[in-house]
């Protein structure tokens, strides 16, 4: 350590140990006898996530309901993992629960700079605008107060994206009746009934259950509107999609007089029981 013109040294401390709160620092000059020290304390951060943001799995946008898919994105929420971890038996040291119920985690990843963890809410989590969050992991914890679980969510999974005009436009990820993925290549046609997938969506009748793949008969118990080119079309069923968690299908038919276009809006609308909608936010469908 050398001082400047001005009497003024600088220490650089690369390690202050693995407990937060304030730490004594010892800066000592080496000399024959009799070293000066400077002692100086400082604080240091808890390890764990910073600051997470908290996102529909679908839209990518804020907006998570009990049983819908959530992702959490943030600084320091995998720093064990590296790429994507879908095993649970790989995930010690990770947890996440919403005011102390635990939310199933279905995914860590830690790949280009990105960390971030996808998990359901838990059909017991009541909505509301205090709900609380914690997150766990190997390197300490993050807690999240005030955030906003709404009774529903509704978000459509989108599958690359169409240019029209210089704008980009989500397609919406969808399958034709044969199962083959609606693209710009392969549109859906008039007239026949194409199934996109959405989160956000509530409870079933029969109910579904936290962390349990969906089984089949599972529908959709609330009040659900879809259609393209801004108009209702016939909802062919809504379901909680077998085999998967947080995850559902929405069947309806493309009307035959309906306007073509390589990028055509989808909408999904819920109404909850008070009467109140919740939209989806926009994906589009190519369609011949």
């Amino acid at each position: 350590m050398t001082a400047d013109v001005n009497g003024k040294a600088t220490v650089e401390v690369t390690s202050a140990g693995p407990i937060a709160g304030a730490v004594k620092v010892s800066a000592i000059i080496p000399a024959p006898k009799n070293p000066p020290t400077a002692t100086f304390t400082l604080t240091t951060l808890p390890l764990g996530p910073e600051s997470p943001v908290v996102l529909n799995s679908a839209s990518f946008l804020p907006g998570i309901a009990p049983g819908g898919l959530v992702t959490f994105i943030g600084p320091g929420l995998t720093p064990t993992i590296q790429g994507v971890v879908t095993d649970p038996t790989q995930m010690a040291g990770y947890a996440v629960s919403f005011d102390g119920i635990p939310a199933p985690i279905l995914a860590l990843v830690n790949q280009n700079g990105n960390q971030q963890i996808n998990a359901q809410v838990p059909f017991e989590e009541i909505p509301g605008t205090s709900d609380n969050i914690t997150i766990e992991t190997p390197e300490g914890p993050a807690s999240l107060s005030n955030v906003t679980v709404e009774p529903l969510a509704p978000g459509i999974f989108t599958n690359g994206t169409v240019a029209v005009s210089g704008q980009n436009y989500a397609l919406a990820e969808a399958l034709r009746p044969d199962g083959s993925l609606v693209s710009a290549s392969n549109p859906a046609q008039p007239g026949e009934n194409i199934t996109f997938f959405a989160t956000g969506l509530g409870q079933t009748a029969p109910n579904a259950s936290t962390g349990v793949p969906g089984q089949p008969g599972q529908i959709v118990a609330g009040t659900l509107f879809a259609g393209v080119n801004n108009q209702g079309d016939a909802v062919v069923s809504a379901i909680y999609q077998p085999g998967a968690v947080g995850l559902y299908a929405v069947t309806i038919q493309v009307p035959a007089n309906t306007t073509p276009g390589p990028a055509q809006p989808l909408l999904l609308l819920m109404m909850d029981l008070t009467g109140t909608g919740y939209s989806a936010p926009p994906a589009y469908l190519p369609i011949q």
